[in-house]
């Protein structure tokens, strides 16, 4: 388990562009996973189960965090609210999320080179 320190304490953040700040976020994650990364390297932990060696592999289940943390996690836009949609990946609405079995037209590659290029 690792902590990621509140990079917005004392506005370490105000004096960071916003890539300076995403990537300060990844280094810090980068060295929180350093132990798993090296477990990983070195092909998972060797040990006996049952009078049987197996190899153990790790692998993070799920993480835990905000909107905005799992934002920076992913290299995602932070919409602060001000989004028309409330996924990346698809055209749903708001107004749609009630739908239990939306019918979901999916983003394209274009649209997003699209948006990439205004």
């Amino acid at each position: 388990m690792a902590y990621i320190p509140n990079l917005d304490h004392a506005q370490i953040k105000s004096v960071l562009s916003p890539q300076q700040s995403c990537q300060a976020e990844h280094n810090c994650l980068t060295a929180a996973l350093q132990s798993i990364i090296a477990i990983h390297k070195k092909g998972g932990i060797s040990t006996v189960v049952k009078d049987r060696s197996v190899i153990c592999k790790v692998w993070i289940h799920y993480i835990i965090g905000d909107c905005s943390g799992n934002n920076k996690w992913l290299g995602h836009f932070n919409g602060s609210g001000k989004l028309k949609r409330p996924y990346r990946d698809c055209h749903c609405l708001f107004e749609n999320l009630s739908d239990s079995n939306p019918t979901c037209v999916y983003i394209t590659a274009d649209e997003i080179q699209a948006a990439i290029d205004k």
